[in-house]
């Protein structure tokens, strides 16, 4: 069992519909896995033919999502997580020698705090300064340099970007910002080596509904059954739904909210 590294599955009780799949397809995909795994949820507890699984929180489906996450790290004792969400299910063999050079290369290079497995944006830099090729710091000039897409991170850099008021998309957003403060940096894996996990982007839920494009692949070729409580509608109805009503970055809250995010 390698405990330098722990998997952080982010997730609640309401989801835990999505946890057989997950794994299933971890169990599919992801060669030789050897890490021990924390589903960050409420209070429900999880049990997976060959993976070491732990849900020690009990804690009210009134907390946060960073507050929850804050209480997991105190339960987690290796010193680097790679976190990923419950929904991104993965789709082909996931690259394992990609992804243990990532490792290394991570645990090398003190200057990272965080590096993104997926291509980002970013991805397409180069800086000849770099130590790494395959890795590329994400500019401070870069929206969502902080994301919750599936990544390495120093568990103690995570714990200075997270705060515990927060949603997780204002982790992201608030995060990104608060990063450019901090000593540690952000990375992501270069355009040249591609992405470590095949997931689709942003993953099969959306608003707590499943992606209509996204299912069809686990419904025939991988044989999921999905809930039944669920509904299924495509992405952009339920954007559409989501994004009708836009941020005001003027209002009140918002304002306050930023305002407790960057202390």
């Amino acid at each position: 069992m390698n405990n330098r590294y722990s998997v952080v599955v982010s997730s609640c009780d309401n989801y835990s519909d999505l946890w057989a799949p997950f794994f299933s397809l971890i169990k599919k995909y992801w060669q030789a896995f050897d890490f021990p795994v924390y589903i960050c949820t409420e209070s429900k507890s999880f049990t997976y033919e060959g993976f070491d699984i732990h849900c020690p929180l009990n804690v009210p489906q009134t907390n946060t999502w960073s507050q929850n996450l804050i209480d997991l790290l105190d339960h987690i004792d290796s010193d680097y997580i790679i976190f990923m969400l419950d929904d991104f299910w993965l789709k082909s063999p996931v690259n394992v020698n990609l992804l243990n050079h990532c490792m290394e290369v991570f645990e090398n290079d003190k200057n990272m705090g965080f590096l993104c497995l997926i291509q980002q944006k970013a991805s397409s830099l180069s800086d000849k300064k770099q130590d790494f090729r395959d890795v590329v710091q994400v500019p401070k000039s870069q929206f969502f340099r902080i994301t919750t897409q599936a990544g390495i991170w120093r568990k103690s850099y995570l714990r200075q970007v997270l705060r515990k008021h927060e949603t997780a998309w204002q982790f992201e957003w608030f995060g990104s910002k608060r990063s450019k403060r901090l000593a540690l940096q952000p990375y992501v894996v270069s355009e040249k080596v591609g992405s470590v996990f095949d997931y689709d982007s942003g993953g099969v839920l959306f608003r707590g509904a499943y992606v209509e494009e996204y299912i069809g692949n686990f419904l025939n070729k991988e044989g999921i059954v999905l809930s039944k409580e669920r509904p299924i509608a495509p992405k952009a109805q339920l954007e559409n739904k989501e994004y009708s009503k836009r941020r005001n970055l003027f209002s009140p809250r918002y304002i306050y909210d930023y305002i407790r995010s960057m202390i």
